[in-house]
């Protein structure tokens, strides 16, 4: 029994089917060839183009490319969408028929898109990448890489259809003097609000306001190219197929690239693939702050500027009860003094301690105090003996993280070098 469908779902349908009409009526223009530079720039003549250029074109939002269906061979749709799919009384037309074969060879020829940066319009050598296709009236012409003008045929609009969304293609130029489709950059991303990304193995696709990756291809001999979803009925459209290097890089764990390369120099009969493209998970999940920055800046007199930061809770507490502790570095010596603590609230007391031994032990004044945004320092205690002793107390913008290197790196060093101490004295040990 048939299930019966609704109109949203019947008007596609029909639609595809009067597209499928139209293109079989459409003669096929003998291919020429020639082999051209995919670096490709309208042209301008005498006669300028005219600017409602997309007053040519359908107004309305083109269908989906024609493709050829397995069960019932028309083109306009895939076998997972055949009205005929669910029919068993169905008997597909026969398959020899020399026009249908040469269709399908037709649609194995010259199929891919290339991405080209400095073509101002989508072209193409195949009619059945437009849709509703008009003739082109104007006296443009396209000028390819080796400097001929070549004329424009017919022009239109199209879809390019992908695993997350169709892409959609506007002022699409036909011409037989082209062997390779050219997808214009500035065409596609204005049109479909993404942003293209290329890296030495690959490119991506990319939403420009959820940042989503929508697919990614490889870099074949310095080109990147799109593969034509009417490539084949049965394989998954475009590039965004698995390639064999991302199905190791997954079984193994997501490792470094350095360990694919090597795991493909000792191991040729698992034919690695040498290009890797972008991994989205992994970006995500092994993202790091970056390191900060080593500041070129120094002051030239001791304590004129002294960093000051508390650290903690420590999960464990010392013996003696301690689980803070506060730093002090001099921005002139990058002298550090470290203080322990057992609560926050003796930050004010241990920096009092501190200016009266530094100052003395050096017979230089502090002049700036430098923090970060935490509550500990904004005290009444500690305003009041700043401000009275003249000292200037400088911090960090809200909700920021810490922003002086020198005192990041000292965290470093501190807990490496007291690992080491519980090292040597065998608190633990690995063996």
């Amino acid at each position: 029994m048939l299930t019966p469908i609704s109109l949203d779902q019947l008007y596609p349908l029909l639609l595809s089917k009067e597209i499928n009409i139209a293109s079989n009526n459409v003669p096929a223009s003998p291919s020429i060839d020639q082999t051209n530079a995919l670096v490709s720039y309208r042209g301008h003549g005498r006669h300028s183009r005219n600017r409602n250029y997309a007053n040519q074109t359908s107004g309305s939002r083109p269908p989906a490319l024609a493709i050829i269906c397995q069960i019932c061979y028309n083109k306009g749709h895939s076998a997972q969408a055949c009205w005929h799919r669910l029919n068993l009384q169905y008997t597909p037309p026969n398959n020899n028929d020399p026009k249908a074969a040469f269709l399908a060879q037709s649609d194995t020829a010259s199929t891919n898109w290339f991405l080209d940066s400095g073509a101002s319009s989508h072209l193409t050598n195949s009619l059945e990448n437009l849709s509703a296709p008009t003739s082109y009236q104007g006296h443009d012409s396209v000028t390819i890489g080796d400097g001929r003008a070549v004329n424009i045929l017919h022009s239109g609009q199209g879809l390019l259809p992908t695993p997350s969304r169709k892409f959609f293609l506007s002022q699409i130029l036909h011409t037989l003097s082209l062997k390779y489709n050219i997808l214009s950059i500035s065409k596609l991303t204005k049109d479909n609000n993404i942003c293209v990304i290329f890296n030495p193995s690959g490119f991506l696709l990319k939403d420009m306001k959820t940042h989503e990756v929508l697919l990614q291809g490889p870099c074949s001999d310095g080109l990147y190219s799109l593969q034509s979803p009417s490539l084949s009925a049965s394989q998954p459209t475009l590039a965004a197929t698995t390639t064999s290097q991302t199905n190791w890089h997954q079984r193994l764990g997501h490792p470094h690239t350095r360990i694919l390369y090597h795991i493909s120099h000792c191991n040729p009969q698992l034919h690695i693939d040498k290009q890797f493209l972008f991994s989205k998970s992994c970006t995500e999940a092994k993202g790091h702050k970056l390191p900060f920055a080593i500041s070129e800046h120094r002051h030239k007199i001791p304590l004129s500027l002294v960093h000051f930061d508390v650290w903690g809770p420590a999960p464990v507490s010392s013996v003696q009860g301690f689980l803070y502790y506060v730093i002090f570095i001099d921005d002139f010596s990058r002298l550090t003094w470290i203080y322990p603590m057992r609560q926050k609230s003796e930050v004010t007391n241990i920096f009092i301690h501190f200016k009266t031994y530094v100052e003395k032990f050096t017979s230089y004044h502090i002049k700036t105090l430098r923090t970060d945004g935490g509550k500990e320092y904004d005290n009444k205690m500690l305003n009041q003996f700043l401000t009275s002793h003249g000292i200037l107390h400088q911090s960090s913008c809200p909700y920021t993280q810490i922003f002086i290197s020198s005192i990041s790196k000292t965290y470093i060093a501190i807990a490496i070098t007291n690992r080491t101490h519980k090292f040597s004295s065998q608190a633990f040990s690995f063996e």
